[in-house]
């Protein structure tokens, strides 16, 4: 998780953001740390994906 919010934080942008994972516990954790106006989990319509400047993809792998 640390690695990958560290890489969907280091952006000019962050209009947006996508959190996508079975662990509803990591997604309010994740999403809870994204530096975004909005974060979506689970879900992103068609219109917000035409400006969507982050999605981050978390597995359901438990946590190291």
């Amino acid at each position: 998780e640390e690695e990958v919010l560290k890489m969907a934080n280091d952006t000019e942008y962050g209009l947006m953001s996508g959190v996508f994972t079975k662990d509803i516990n990591r997604a309010m954790r994740v999403s809870a740390r994204l530096e975004s106006g909005v974060v979506g989990i689970n879900c992103v319509s068609y219109v917000s994906f035409k400006s969507l400047t982050k999605i981050v993809l978390i597995t359901s792998f438990p946590s190291r």
